[in-house]
């Protein structure tokens, strides 16, 4: 819900699993402190917000096993933080997420790690064979 964007202080908004239905709402994008958002396996659909790009401090998105449409933002270039992205099991996402496998050497000093299981994003550094084993290590969540 727009509501979200009054939560000025929210720094993870961890809403995985839980079946909600709708969509991204833009005003994510009025979260300066947010470094993670997780809505995992949910029945979201619709358009990624180009505001996520405005996001500079978010380290971790997983927006994996949803319903979500059209083109990847390439606001998820600008993210200068960006750890972690998962794209998986949206079907209908088309796209580049390229920029990323082009950053400079500090940016892959840290590892990111990009997850996308099917082919309509052009991506060659993206993966998903190890997704749910890298995941569960890095973050703790399994």
């Amino acid at each position: 819900p727009h509501e979200l964007s009054q939560l000025e202080m929210l720094e993870s908004l961890e809403l995985f699993d839980n079946n909600f239905v709708g969509t991204l709402p833009s005003s994510l994008g009025q979260l300066p402190r947010l470094t993670k958002i997780d809505v995992y396996s949910n029945n979201i659909e619709g358009t990624i917000p180009e505001e996520i790009g405005l996001m500079s401090n978010l380290k971790q998105v997983n927006f994996g096993e949803n319903a979500l449409t059209g083109r990847s933002p390439e606001g998820f270039c600008n993210l200068p933080n960006l750890e972690m992205l998962s794209l998986s099991e949206n079907s209908n996402l088309t796209g580049s997420l390229q920029c990323l496998c082009d950053t400079d050497t500090d940016k892959m000093l840290r590892e990111m790690a990009v997850y996308v299981k099917y082919d309509t994003i052009n991506c060659t550094c993206c993966s998903f064979d190890h997704f749910v084993e890298d995941y569960c290590t890095k973050y703790d969540k399994c």
